[in-house]
């Protein structure tokens, strides 16, 4: 059975519990609910070790990846630099083009010009980027908690699930 089959049965002997004139329960209907009871409890430890065992893998897999990351940061900059020194000696020759028997290396124009700001002051207007106005969601849920009425939020509270 399902959980959420089993979910579903718990609610109706609930239901017929209630329903039921004199309160009494039958031995047949206590057997069921022992049994679903059992069952229930054995379906949530499932649940509990599968949530566990992705958690536990999620762990693994962002150590991973920030392992990885750095590798990849690493051999990035080992090749940013080699580049940066191959072309420092080829500039040192006079070379703009260099040929060996496995790579062809050439000093080219960057495809861009690059702008570096020196004074934002005095930099006109007219360059100016417009942006999205932001705001402090921290700073607004302590005001609504405080008692204050900020307009255009709405600020709420949700639940989540902890297993232990």
């Amino acid at each position: 059975m399902k959980l959420y089959e089993m979910t579903d049965a718990w609610n109706a002997i609930i239901a017929s519990l209630e329903e039921s004139e004199d309160g009494t329960v039958s031995e047949k209907l206590a057997e069921h609910l022992t049994e679903l009871e059992m069952n229930i409890g054995q379906k949530f430890d499932g649940c509990g070790r599968l949530i566990r065992g992705y958690l536990a893998d999620e762990t693994a897999y962002k150590t991973e990846a920030e392992r990885l990351t750095k590798l990849a940061r690493t051999s990035a900059a080992h090749a940013k630099w080699l580049k940066g020194y191959v072309k420092e000696q080829m500039e040192q020759l006079g070379e703009t083009k260099l040929q060996t028997e496995l790579f062809k290396f050439a000093i080219q124009r960057n495809g861009q010009s690059s702008v570096r700001v020196l004074d934002l002051g005095i930099v006109p207007h007219e360059f100016d980027v417009e942006q999205e106005r932001k705001v402090n969601l921290k700073d607004i849920a302590k005001a609504v908690e405080d008692g204050e009425e900020v307009l255009g939020v709405e600020v709420t509270r949700g639940t989540h699930l902890r297993v232990r």
